[in-house]
């Protein structure tokens, strides 16, 4: 149990960060761009390419860091990334340093999934889907209370002391984790002691590292298949619900940035009961099947809320 309280311990701040910059991203600098700034959609959806464009230097980046200085630092550096990005937006209104800051925003998700997801796996020992459940449960509800808290800064359509507020926070998380994943740390070693297991350091391996045999793992079976049609479909997923839904809900359904910023959060209610649901077995299925159903149903509620008659309608989907 120790290992669990320190697991969710840890994983707080890095969810509030990975909550502002991925989450606030379709909500909050939505509603900075749109209205305060009077851009279009298009101009806004450029803007989420920017975003994601940059990922694809994130990944790699927050591999090799990780190898190099370890994923905590690596998950500071990039949580400091964010807070930066956060602190640029209000002073622009030009269009690459919003783009710069855009690219920035991208770290605190990429330190996310690539620093602190494949550590909570090692941490979960012999139940990684228990721990990885755990964590993303953590990240929902995490998330679902920072846009909901978020949406009454947008608003007082103060941008300028939203977001640096949005920033301070940010720094506050990378401090605040470099202190409390420290101690998770220590947990786990002082419970490996104690069941006769090694002393190994939980470190991430270099891109470089990478042996022959490590690749044909890979490719061999349907992982890669898996991987693929995840990085088409869960996307495209994301980008559809989060991306143009507070557009559309404002230029369709004529909702007021606070009613959006609290819908898109308690988008995350029932994310969370279907990660509580899953906290029971994970560990004992082919999780793979429940990541399909999962695509599908994203699928069919896309659909709802294209073809919603109303905001009521919209929402729910």
């Amino acid at each position: 149990m120790r290992r669990l309280f320190w697991l969710v311990a840890a994983t707080f701040p890095v969810a509030v960060v990975s909550a502002l910059t991925w989450f606030g991203v379709f909500v909050f600098v939505n509603a900075y761009l749109i209205r305060g700034l009077g851009w279009t959609n298009a101009a806004y959806t450029v803007a989420i390419l920017t975003m994601s464009v940059a990922m694809f230097f994130w990944y790699p980046f927050c591999t090799e860091l990780s190898a190099r200085l370890g994923r905590r630092w690596t998950v500071a550096l990039t949580s400091t990334a964010s807070g930066l990005a956060y602190a640029i937006l209000p002073f622009s209104d030009r269009f690459w340093p919003i783009q710069t800051a855009m690219a920035l925003l991208g770290a605190g998700t990429a330190g996310y999934l690539v620093g602190w997801t494949p550590f909570v796996a090692e941490a979960g020992g012999d139940r990684p889907g228990r721990a990885m459940v755990l964590a993303t449960l953590v990240l929902n509800l995490v998330g679902m209370v920072s846009l909901i808290a978020g949406g009454l800064f947008m608003d007082t359509v103060n941008y300028r002391a939203a977001f640096l507020t949005l920033s301070a926070v940010c720094i506050a998380c990378a401090v605040a984790f470099l202190a409390v994943s420290r101690r998770f740390e220590a947990v786990i070693q002082a419970e490996n002691a104690a069941s006769g297991l090694p002393q190994t350091p939980l470190g991430a391996v270099s891109i470089r590292g990478l042996q022959r045999q490590d690749v044909a793992e890979l490719v061999r079976g349907p992982f890669l298949l898996v991987v693929l049609l995840g990085i088409c479909a869960a996307p495209f997923a994301y980008q559809s619900s989060n991306a143009l839904f507070p557009n559309l809900s404002r230029d369709v359904h004529g909702m007021d940035e606070r009613t959006i910023a609290i819908l898109v959060g308690m988008g995350r209610v029932p994310s969370g009961i279907a990660l509580l649901l899953a906290l029971q077995f994970i560990d004992r299925i082919r999780a793979v099947r429940l990541y399909a159903v999962g695509l599908v149903l994203d699928g069919l509620a896309i659909l709802c809320i294209a073809h919603a008659p109303s905001a009521g309608t919209a929402g729910a989907a």
